[in-house]
């Protein structure tokens, strides 16, 4: 989950002067007002299979109450802030992690689908085209090393994840080329990945032939998660949740400063947030956030193997199994992604993955969950892992997770925790935040031309003409004046208005029904239904407003 601050100086100000609708509004909408974790679990209003059973007992720590000094401050704990947090005090350092989470992996982590893999998301043929044969060896010899070091983990903590190694298969995707599976396994044998044509995909048949991909791995990302973070308390790892983080400098005097005022003194700091909050312009020229979709559903005990499977449509569809109860194992099938905030045909997007997988898994039952994430898509395919551009130095980044957060987020932990020990790290140079993507030129163009057509929201018509025409427990845009207003109705049917403006470079947001958040399109920052800040880039909320 990302650290986050919000500015409410406006409404706190003139004490018992402000009106008696102000007070009341500024009491739905204060700082304190967050995210209710009973339900929203996550950065959004869908329950991921994940925290059911088990998977909801996540460890919870104390608020940062005072200054503290580390040698290394980690913002963020998923995955990657976690993973950076274990391999930095398995090294000696002392390391200091802060989420504005209630317990630890709220964000982003809490809602993948756990695939493990080092079948590159982007295509091995594409990547070729990209960095070359011997960069793209590299990569795949990275998520190759990835996995490895999960699996070492998993070991070595006897962590009881569900951890597995199983093969993965590639399909054709319907409506697609055959021809791009051989493409791609001339690729993929050429990146010394060991791979084999094979005529169909175990479970799979009529999809026709497939590239079997031996040696991935899947778990239960929570349980891992829950095992990992005991792992760092027992080496001395200092967790503080609920904690916001608003200021972050480099250098010589590098700390992190949350909004209750407090500091964190460090020599390194990382920012393991899904996309960096320090950073304005410069990352985000180079890569594009997309909302990927995800359902479980039942299948008898047994009656499905233990794969993974993904095709090559685009956006593609991938699914797995993982256990369930004594009767029954989960059927998990994830795809549909578009740019964050440019679609709200929600429900078509489930029901079109629930009909890709009835047709290949006809055992599975009614659907269980049905929920949503966010990844971030470098315009090369590979992610950004290392020291963050234009910063002092001592500011490191770990992020474009390219649908592989599982191993990228690992990997970037590897690099960074070396990069801080002053280690050498063979795969750094290649993840290198401040590469070029001049190779990928096509992509980069098509990517910000889309995000800046989304400016266009501006001279746009509002959602609605009237606060009254928004259904209760929704949200719109209305217009009031010159500029626009983001509305939710809660329940009882009192609005609750903020800005339309994300705070970050100025888009305008759009409702997620789904969710029950707003979503800026330009950069894929997020907030929830009172205007809260849920995921970067920004670090403050919608301004509150009155109607």
């Amino acid at each position: 989950m990302l650290a986050h601050g919000l500015r409410m100086n406006s409404l706190q100000r003139g004490g018992n002067k402000i009106p008696s609708h102000r007070r009341r509004f500024a009491t739905q909408v204060k700082y304190e007002d967050k995210l209710d974790y009973t339900t929203n679990v996550t950065s959004g209003m869908t329950k991921p299979v994940w925290y059911e059973g088990k998977g909801s007992q996540l460890p919870k720590f104390e608020p940062l109450s005072q200054d503290a000094s580390t040698d290394v401050v980690i913002i963020g704990a998923g995955i990657a802030g976690i993973t950076n947090a274990y391999l930095l005090a398995k090294s000696g350092k002392s390391v200091t992690v802060l989420d504005d989470g209630e317990f630890v992996n709220a964000g982003e982590t809490g809602r993948t689908t756990a695939h493990i893999f080092n079948a590159l998301d982007d295509r091995y043929h594409t990547i070729q085209s990209y960095f070359g044969k011997e960069d793209t060896k590299l990569a795949a010899q990275s998520h190759t090393d990835a996995i490895e070091t999960i699996s070492k983990i998993v070991a070595a903590e006897k962590i009881n994840c569900d951890f597995s190694r199983l093969d993965g298969y590639l399909i054709v995707g319907e409506e697609c080329d055959p021809k791009e599976l051989d493409k791609e396994l001339q690729a993929a044998k050429e990146s010394g990945v060991q791979v084999e044509m094979v005529d169909s995909a175990p479970h799979l048949k009529s999809d026709g032939r497939a590239i079997k991909f031996p040696g991935q791995a899947q778990f239960h990302i929570n349980e891992y998660i829950a095992g990992l973070t005991q792992a760092c308390v027992k080496m001395g790892v200092k967790f503080h949740l609920k904690t916001h983080v608003k200021e972050i400098e480099g250098g010589d005097k590098a700390h992190v400063k949350s909004v209750e005022g407090f500091t964190v003194h460090a020599k390194h700091i990382v920012e393991a947030t899904n996309v960096p909050i320090s950073d304005r312009f410069t990352m985000y020229l180079k890569m594009k956030p997309y909302r990927s979709y995800a359902l479980a559903a039942p299948v008898p005990k047994g009656s499905v193997p233990r794969n993974l499977w993904w095709d090559t449509s685009d956006p593609y569809n991938y699914a797995r199994i993982t256990s369930l109860n004594d009767k029954h194992d989960s059927l998990i099938v994830g795809g549909q992604d578009h740019p964050v905030g440019q679609a709200h045909d929600f429900e078509k997007r489930f029901y079109l993955l629930e009909q890709w997988a009835k047709k290949r898994f006809p055992e599975m039952g009614p659907v269980s969950h049905k929920w949503s994430g966010q990844v971030t898509e470098p315009h090369d395919g590979l992610a950004f892992l290392g020291k963050n551009p234009g910063d002092k130095g001592n500011v490191y980044i770990i992020t474009g997770d390219s649908g592989q957060g599982m191993t990228h987020c690992t990997l970037g932990a590897m690099i960074i925790t070396d990069l801080i020990n002053e280690k050498e790290n063979k795969y750094a140079k290649l993840y290198d935040p401040s590469r070029k993507t001049l190779h990928a030129l096509k992509e980069t163009i098509t990517e910000n031309l889309n995000t800046q057509a989304q400016y266009k929201d501006w001279i746009a018509p509002a959602d609605v003409s009237d606060v009254s025409k928004i259904p209760r427990g929704s949200g719109a845009i209305i217009q009031t004046g010159i500029t626009k207003t983001a509305v939710y109705v809660d329940e009882n049917g009192t609005p609750r208005a903020c800005s339309a403006i994300c705070p970050h470079l100025g888009g305008i947001v759009n409702w997620n029904d789904k969710e029950k958040t707003w979503d800026c399109p330009v950069h894929g920052s997020r907030f929830n239904k009172f205007g809260l800040p849920i995921n970067g880039p920004c670090k403050h909320g919608l301004a509150p407003k009155e109607l």
